[in-house]
């Protein structure tokens, strides 16, 4: 009895959004899906370094308006730098997620700028956006859509008065899918506030925009150093390690090194399988069978029927022996064949875990 109840808790709360635990003073990959690092020093044309498909380069209108330099792109007059198709790929892995992190390097050019002005937005018009991140005055802004908001993502969040200056300035906004929203200036959190509802309302049609509104209303000066935006959250510590690593381009490269063939494998279809199938179940606050597989430190955890997973022994893991015997998930079909086979796979390679949570 005591077991059939542990298969209950394991197979009902394993799947959810990746978190790589960052590496020291390093960036992180996971969930990145756009990176500018402004490393050209002419042209028209703004690489997206995320290695993502495809990528979402981005066109400078009115050219004469930017200055490039090598690792820096500073907008000094009206212009516009825009993605020439929608924004597509982005938005559609942000509204399944329902997790975004905007992270900027940037050095703004006045403190008087607002509107708020655009520093980068996913938006058509100043009426309609999925998220904008802006400045108005001595503060940022960042609007973000969801159903429990205006179609102009109102209300918004901002830093405190005279927490921008014109000078270079590390900027981070996150939003969870449970609504926490967090703002860090230079690797510390300023603002926190709770953006209800979910984002099933995005639009996938909006252009990536940087230095101003699609309708060019909104224009904003300045420079930038580094531009990403990631389909889940950072943690607070990977904020912070984002900061130390720096706003040049050698630092974002490291963004885009290739991990190992058992991060990939956890990664890329293990952490789906359990956040498709598990985390409802088994996630903090429900805790079915007082197993909660949001963490490695909980997921790993031994309980009174055994332990849930043993590193390199499939064999005496509670949760291989739920899914082999389709005890799990309970009150829904079964894990296919090859699911079964890449979770035992995981467990027998180690059960590397490489993310911060699954949410």
């Amino acid at each position: 009895m005591v077991r059939s109840v542990f298969r209950s808790i394991v197979l009902g709360s394993l799947l959810g959004c990746v978190q790589l635990a960052p590496l020291a003073a390093q960036r992180t990959s996971t969930g990145l899906q756009v990176l500018y690092d402004f490393d050209a020093s002419s042209g028209e044309i703004v690489k997206d370094r995320s290695g993502a498909t495809p990528p979402m380069d981005l066109r400078i209108y009115d050219p004469q308006a930017v200055r490039r330099s090598k690792g820096a792109h500073e907008i000094r007059g009206k212009t516009l730098v825009r993605s020439e198709q929608p924004a597509r790929r982005l938005a559609e892995a942000i509204k399944r997620s329902g997790d975004i992190t905007v992270e900027a390097w940037i050095k703004p050019g006045n403190t008087k700028q607002d509107g708020p002005a655009r520093i980068v937005s996913l938006s058509r018009d100043s009426s309609n956006r999925n998220v904008t991140l802006g400045q108005d005055g001595d503060q940022f802004d960042v609007r973000f859509r969801a159903t429990r908001t205006s179609t102009n993502g109102i209300p918004s969040l901002s830093g405190k008065a005279r927490s921008l200056t014109a000078s270079l300035t590390h900027v981070v906004y996150t939003r969870e899918r449970s609504g926490r929203t967090r703002l860090y200036l230079d690797g510390k959190q300023a603002a926190e506030t709770t953006v209800a509802g979910n984002t099933s309302n995005w639009d996938p049609s909006y252009a990536l925009l940087l230095g101003n509104e699609a309708d060019r209303n909104r224009p904003w000066t300045g420079t930038y150093y580094l531009v990403a935006l990631y389909n889940r959250d950072l943690s607070p510590a990977e904020v912070a390690a984002h900061f130390k690593a720096g706003a040049n381009a050698a630092s974002a490269a490291v963004a885009r090194t290739t991990p190992d063939a058992k991060t990939v494998h956890f990664e890329t279809k293990v952490a789906p399988i359990l956040a498709n199938h598990c985390i409802e179940c088994h996630e903090p606050a429900t805790r079915k069978g007082k197993l909660d597989l949001t963490r490695r430190t909980t997921a790993f955890a031994k309980l009174k029927a055994g332990t849930t997973i043993v590193p390199g022994k499939p064999d005496e893991s509670l949760l291989w022996e739920s899914v082999f015997h389709d005890d799990m998930p309970e009150d829904h079909p079964p894990l296919r064949k090859e699911q079964k086979a890449d979770l035992k796979k995981w467990i027998a390679d180690g059960a590397t875990w490489s993310l911060d949570r699954i949410d």
